[in-house]
């Protein structure tokens, strides 16, 4: 093979669908939106429907949360009550039925295009279904709210097959669309740590949104860890590795393919 030596590294084609394309990246087949994802989606969302209607009965919900995934599933557009919903759906499947978790995804950008199904991950993101087991039992259940500007949810996010789709298809869109995704993304990142870390992983060729957050808290954490698939370069590698030992540069990472995700041991 011309101009391939035992130095040079060539990515395995049995790798490429477990990458997390970036723009610029490893060339892997664009996305292939079959049938109509949005039937799928709704299909998803029946059927966990009664644990969808115990959190918006529930009176701890946020109550825009709760208009916005009422009027979704009365059949209008909001990308809002999509995106909730998409998080409900994540929370209650398993792991199996977390990989439907991509139709939502091809269903935003067949519907409303790749800019706005980003702001739909973005809201995505912003939202947490928390749970309480304890104290009296007709407190006990499910409710839905919004994340907290700093909330550290241990980086475990099941719903990160949604934005899995979404940068994949943002890897493939047009310039000007990719651009004006960046713009969308940026106002988002001033509401949560969270988000800040969602816009870095949908749009990873942002240096600058990747440095920040290298730098920002402690990284080291699940397998599909948003915040380390955003990393493109060896200084970023250093930095999460040296916040991530609490200033002590002695934690080495490893890159673990097929999953391409990286993980840390001391």
């Amino acid at each position: 093979m011309d101009g391939w030596g035992e130095d040079t590294f060539q990515f395995p084609a049995a790798w490429l669908g477990s990458v997390h394309p970036r723009r610029g990246g490893v060339a892997c087949p664009p996305p292939d939106i079959k049938g109509d994802p949005g039937n799928g989606a709704r299909a998803v969302v029946e059927s966990i429907r009664s644990q969808i209607e115990e959190i918006v009965a529930d009176d701890r919900s946020d109550a825009r949360l709760v208009s916005d995934v009422r009027g979704y599933l009365a059949g209008d557009e909001s990308l809002a009550g999509a995106a909730a919903v998409a998080a409900m759906a994540a929370s209650f499947l398993d792991t199996r039925g977390r990989r439907k978790l991509a139709l939502f995804a091809d269903d935003w950008v067949a519907t409303h295009g790749v800019v706005e199904a980003a702001r739909a991950a973005s809201e995505l993101a912003g939202v947490t279904v928390a749970s309480e087991y304890f104290g009296p039992r007709d407190r006990q259940g499910n409710f839905v709210r919004g994340v907290r500007p700093d909330e550290d949810s241990g980086w475990y996010l099941p719903w990160h097959g949604t934005l899995h789709r979404v940068r994949a298809h943002l890897a493939v869109a047009p310039e000007v669309e990719y651009r004006r995704t960046v713009q969308t993304l940026a106002g988002y990142r001033e509401q949560s740590l969270r988000q800040r870390i969602a816009a870095a992983y949908l749009v990873p060729t942002e240096h600058a949104w990747v440095d920040e957050m290298c730098g920002a808290t402690n990284l080291a954490g699940a397998p599909e860890n948003l915040a380390l698939l955003s990393l493109g370069t060896r200084e970023q590698l250093d930095a999460v590795a040296i916040a991530s030992s609490a200033g002590r540069p002695s934690t080495t990472w490893k890159f673990s393919p097929p999953s391409s995700t990286a993980s840390a041991r001391r």
